[in-house]
């Protein structure tokens, strides 16, 4: 039996020639046989103790899966001494391999004739299948080092179920997924419609066709079929700038210089391709908005206002309960700033999405004020609680910002501005 695993890190193939171990049960069924004097069906061989002949089952490794053969089906003609389930004999002795932990890396392999013809077969179209698969690696590769581009990085290649996958982000986000089908089983590469998958999802086949997936506003992919000799101008339609974004970059200069008196170059000015929109450069953004950015609180003395009954909750635990922001007064909070800044169309999936993300960012807060009035109304039980008391070292402890409350007059400039 021959066996193929691919180190991810380069992308090597490995070729692994294994000897099959005979049946365990080999004597035990050929015995059975022998003795038979009529033809045999999945029935006869349930009742002698060999289910597993004629049972479904399923290969982890191979995916294929192989259906339960019914009562009557027959398994052994007599008078031709032929055995029909040779090939489930087959696939137990496969199975022993496949799934001894030293194979785990494998993804596909082959029961060969003597001249070894299938196993030479399935290697070329693999290495035909990697070759391609770096071919477009390296280009989307030069690609994303030649453009400004706002890349944070490009995953290692993973390796699993026989799908070779390697990913493109940008600001945490997949922009791009390209993948590659190196297994002989027809495994559909399924993209589920959510707006967080890939923007552009390139799956090929060994010879060089594929289909270029395009996510649109509406969450749904368009499909465009490829072959190897359209790649430049698939990567040329995913990597492009707009067309007026000189014209973009200018009006956005304008609106800078109108609304915050400040005079930058069009080199400040970047290109979004995830959201499709302009956005400032870091040290741009962080001087305009540099109201929105909260200070860090030196604050030795902090305090936190609360119920009697969650004191006891707290001193019987031994630790404090931090909240979702969605469960807070404001429901504003979750997404005030992103939504005052945003110039693009988002996805109804992206609200939704924003709102489980939010769901599992969890926070406290506390007050550098410990005897207020209107804090002891709002969180004291209306003076009958208490106000907890943290000392923190300063210089030790984890930061604690200050909340930032900003002017009508600058909400109106962001939004002027986007």
């Amino acid at each position: 039996m021959c066996m193929f695993a691919i180190k991810a890190d380069n992308l090597q193939l490995v070729k692994r020639v294994v000897a099959l171990p005979p049946y365990r049960r080999e004597d035990e069924l050929n015995a059975f046989i022998r003795t038979a004097n009529r033809d045999l069906t999945a029935k006869d061989f349930r009742e002698a103790g060999f289910d597993e002949l004629v049972d479904g089952d399923e290969l982890s490794t191979d995916g294929v899966r192989y259906s339960r053969m019914g009562d009557d089906a027959k398994c052994y003609i007599y008078r031709g001494d032929f055995l029909l389930i040779d090939e489930h004999v087959a696939r137990i002795r496969v199975k022993e391999v496949v799934e001894d932990e030293h194979y785990k890396d494998i993804f596909e392999f082959c029961v060969d004739d003597d001249k070894g013809t299938y196993s030479r077969h399935r290697e070329e179209n693999i290495l035909k299948g990697l070759s391609t698969y770096k071919e477009l690696y390296d280009k989307i590769g030069e690609r994303v080092n030649s453009v400004d581009f706002g890349v944070e990085r490009i995953d290692d290649h993973v390796l699993k179920d026989g799908i070779l996958r390697s990913y493109v982000f940008i600001y945490d986000r997949p922009f791009i997924q390209m993948s590659m089908n190196l297994s002989n089983k027809g495994r559909i590469m399924y993209t589920p419609d959510k707006y967080y998958d890939a923007k552009y999802n390139i799956s090929m086949i060994p010879f060089g066709s594929g289909i270029l997936n395009v996510l649109h506003d509406n969450g749904k992919y368009r499909h465009e079929n490829f072959k190897q000799g359209d790649w430049d101008e698939k990567l040329n339609q995913v990597f492009e700038l707009p067309s007026d974004f000189t014209r973009l970059k200018e009006k956005v200069r304008r609106k800078v210089k109108k609304h915050f008196k400040r005079e930058i170059g069009q080199d400040d000015i970047a290109y979004d391709r995830m959201n499709n929109c302009c956005y400032l450069r870091n040290n741009v953004s962080d001087e305009i908005l540099k109201e929105f950015i909260p200070e860090v609180s030196k604050e030795r003395f902090v305090g936190k206002y609360t119920t009697m009954n969650t004191l006891f909750e707290i001193l019987k635990s031994g630790s404090i309960r931090l909240n979702s922001i969605i469960s807070m007064n404001d429901k504003t909070e979750t997404s005030f700033l992103s939504d005052l800044a945003k110039n693009y169309s988002e996805p109804t999936e992206s609200a939704d999405l924003s709102t489980i993300m939010a769901n599992n960012t969890h926070v406290i807060s506390f007050s550098t004020n410990t005897d207020n009035l209107d804090m002891w109304r709002w969180y004291g039980d209306d003076g009958k609680g208490v106000c907890m008391v943290f000392e923190r070292d300063v210089e030790k402890d984890e930061e604690v910002k200050s909340v930032t409350y900003v002017e009508a007059k600058l909400q109106k400039k962001i939004s002027q501005l986007m």
